[in-house]
Order: structure tokens, then sequence, then C-alpha cells
């Protein structure tokens, strides 16, 4: 007799499902606090102490609300995945926040990876050049943050169509 184990799905008891399904959804909720939290710490810890506030900072508090947006949408889009079969608004109202919720998600995906570098060009400049004044300084810096979020917006949008 030939066995066949095309996908794990089919040797899964409609029990073992379930407790999948509550392990899954377990573990999303408790990234997505966690998330919540940390994120938001870092943004109030960096507004709250006058020497934190430096331009390195301001990009990890912005990478810091760009994965705060992730986790919000990401995991909720999930978890009403995990636990419905369907989208919970219907017509088209339930469509276009299907379509916010996508956009969302890759939108702040490319706003991390822009941060990340910007990080780094700031830290080369401070490796490389340590004589020199930064080379994204505290006037750059806010514009910086926003061109990022605007190009991520940007180049994001056919995606999210």
């Amino acid at each position: 007799m030939l066995l066949s184990m095309n996908t794990t799905s089919n040797c899964l008891s409609p029990d073992s499902l379930k407790a999948v399904n509550i392990g899954s959804t377990v573990a999303y909720s408790i990234i997505l606090v966690a998330s919540l939290a940390g994120n938001s710490f870092v943004a109030i810890i960096v507004y709250k102490t006058k020497t934190m506030r430096k331009t390195i900072n301001f990009f990890i508090v912005n990478m810091a609300m760009s994965d705060l947006l992730f986790s919000v949408f990401a995991f909720t889009w999930e978890l009403t995945g995990l636990n419905s079969d369907s989208w919970l608004i219907h017509g088209t109202l339930g469509h276009t926040l299907c379509k916010i919720v996508s956009f969302a998600t890759v939108v702040s995906v490319a706003v991390s990876i822009q941060n990340l570098v910007l990080i780094a060009v700031d830290r080369f400049g401070a490796v490389v050049f340590p004589l020199r004044s930064a080379l994204i300084g505290p006037k750059l810096c806010p514009f910086l943050i926003l061109v990022t979020w605007i190009f991520a917006i940007t180049t994001q949008f056919p995606v999210g169509l």
C-alpha cells in the first residue's frame, strides 16, 4: 500500500486543526500585544527623554511606528483569517478595508527597509568621517522620514490595487 503525504493538513484530525488554530491565535495575540507595547515604549522614551532626541533615534522611532503599523494590520488580518472563513465586513466598505489592510502592510515593510538604509548611511558617516558633522543632520532627518513614507506609499500603490 502506497501512502501519500501531499500536505500535512490531510494527516490532521479536526481536533488537531482546532488545537493548531487556538495555538496560532494565542501566539499571534501575544506577538501583537508585545509589539504594541514595545514599539510604543520606544516612541514614548525618545519623546520624553531630551538626551535621546538624536537623528539615529528618530529613525529608530520611525521604524518602530512602521513596525507598529505592520503589527496592527498584519496580525489582525491573520487573526481574522484564522478565526473566520471570510473578511468580517462585506460589500464595498469591506472590499476597501481589505485593500487598505493589504496596502498598509506592504507600506510599513517598505518604510522599515528604507529606515534601515538611512540608519546605515548615518552610521557610515559617523564611522568613516568621525570628525565631520553628521551626514544626516537634525534638520534633514524629519524631511527624510517624510520622504520614506511618501516614497513607500507611491511605490507600493500599484501593489495595493
